[in-house]
Order: C-alpha cells, then structure tokens, then sequence
C-alpha cells in the first residue's frame, strides 16, 4: 500500500483510519477493564494497567478527557452497586484505583471515597473495632475536612480507641491517637468555618484531660489516682483538683483522711456530697 501512489493522494483517509483504529484499541481497554472490576477478586494492578493503556494510546487531551470520564463513571457505577452490597472495602479499592490514574483530584471519586471511608469505618464501630475504625475516618477527613459528620466520628472513634488502648495499659499508643484527635480540633478552631465554639473547647478540654491525667501511665496505676481521675469525670471536670483527690482519700476505709473526718463529726459520704 505505501508504495502504491494513489495513496500518497490520500491523507486524510489514511488518517480517519489510523485515528479509528486506534479508538477501537482504547474503546477495547475500557470495556475489559470494566470487566476486571466486575470480578469477585478484581486484579486492581490490571486494571489500573489497562487504563493507563488507553490512556497512552490518547493522541489530544480532549481525548484523554473522554477517557477519564469514562473511567470516572465506570467506577463510580461500580462503587454504589458495591455500597448497596455493603462491601464498602472492594468501593474503596476500586475508587482508589481510579484516583491513581485519574490524577486530576476528580471531586465526584474523592467524594465518593470520602463516604466509603466512611460507611467502612460506622461498620467497624458497630463491631467495637475501632483499631480499624480510626485509619478509616482519618482517611475519610482528609479526603473531606469540612464534613463535621466524619470529623464527629473521627474523635468519638480516636477517643474509643484510645480507652482501649489505656485498658491494655499501652498509655503511649493512646496519647499518639488523643494527639492527633487534638490536632484536628485544633486546626478546626483555628479556622473562620469554626461556628461551635463551645464545643469544640470542650472537647479540646476533654482530650487535654486525657492527655495530662488519665493516660499517664504512673498515674493510672495508682488506685489514688484511679479514684480521683473517675470523679473528675463524672462531674465532667477537666482538671484535676484537691477536691478530686480528697474525696478519693476520704473514699479509703479505715484510711487518715476518713477516721479524721469521723473524729471531727463528720461522715465522709456528706464530704463527698
């Protein structure tokens, strides 16, 4: 054909047919990484292959726009049949595998992560995992930081966790997780957006409670302390005072504090009180 002159007249039709040509190559790259995704076991690497295939096959950037969306709506598709099926880790799987090709920030794939996170992290909390909780909604904050509904959770989990953690004596482990919690309420106060104030001072208040007394370690073994910490927060204080360690001492039977009080006339339940 190329040594056959008539085609050198023929330019235009020569490249209508390697353009074509080409578009069934990339139509047929999409199509089997669609296939891939509806797998059981979808090879993520594969597909992500396969995309980047058509993709290189793109000769202009108004065409690569096409094939990002195609991609875009092919994995937002399959994400939502998969959230139906509560098999929130495959969505994630997925949308992540499409962000990794799609490298424009694409709002509808981060947003769909987001609540993926999410969904994953609310399923976790209904089984009291919150080691794995945690990771998940610190994944969803930072994909959506102006979502109070994710950040509440976040420092519910964080302070869930956290306890755990202390109950297993790792006061370490747990202070990391409170810190970072205190790191986002601080980033949040600090910002314009902040409209409740209050409470966020109060959980800020809470944690740094936490920080100081409840997770120190020397502190917490001591049944002193133990005692003391425990009335601090039924009376929701966020310090820890000399009422709060009297009342422990006056809570020791047989103990100075308590035989003191019944030499002066007084029971130490009407102290505590």
């Amino acid at each position: 054909a190329c040594n056959n002159p008539a085609y050198a007249e023929l330019p235009e039709a020569w490249n209508r047919l390697w353009a074509d040509t080409i578009q069934l190559a990339i139509e047929v790259c999409l199509l089997s990484a669609n296939d891939l995704l509806r797998e059981d076991e979808p090879d993520y690497p594969e597909v992500r292959s396969t995309w980047a295939t058509a993709l290189n096959l793109a000769w202009h950037e108004e065409l690569k726009g096409h094939i990002h969306q195609q991609i875009v709506e092919a994995v937002v598709a399959q994400a939502r049949m998969l959230e139906k099926a509560g098999r929130w880790q495959k969505a994630i799987a997925a949308l992540e595998a499409a962000l990794e090709v799609v490298k424009t920030g694409n709002e509808q794939l981060t947003g769909l992560l987001a609540k993926m996170f999410n969904l994953e992290a609310v399923s976790r909390t209904r089984q009291h995992d919150w080691a794995g909780a945690v990771p998940a909604l610190q994944s969803a904050y930072r994909l959506n930081s102006l979502s109070e509904k994710i950040r509440g959770n976040l420092i519910i989990a964080s302070k869930r966790h956290a306890d755990r953690l202390a109950a297993e004596e790792n006061f370490a482990g747990a202070r990391e997780v409170l810190a970072q919690a205190q790191l986002i309420l601080e980033g949040v106060r600090q910002s314009e957006s902040a409209t409740r104030s209050d409470d966020l001072a109060e959980q800020l208040l809470d944690i740094q409670f936490r920080l100081d007394f409840a997770y120190q370690e020397s502190w917490t073994r001591s049944p002193l302390f133990k005692r003391a910490i425990a009335e601090a927060e039924r009376l929701q204080q966020y310090y820890l005072g000399v009422a709060h360690l009297f009342i422990s001492l006056a809570k020791v039977d047989g103990g100075l504090t308590q035989q003191t009080l019944y030499d002066l006339g007084i029971p130490p339940v009407v102290v505590r009180d």
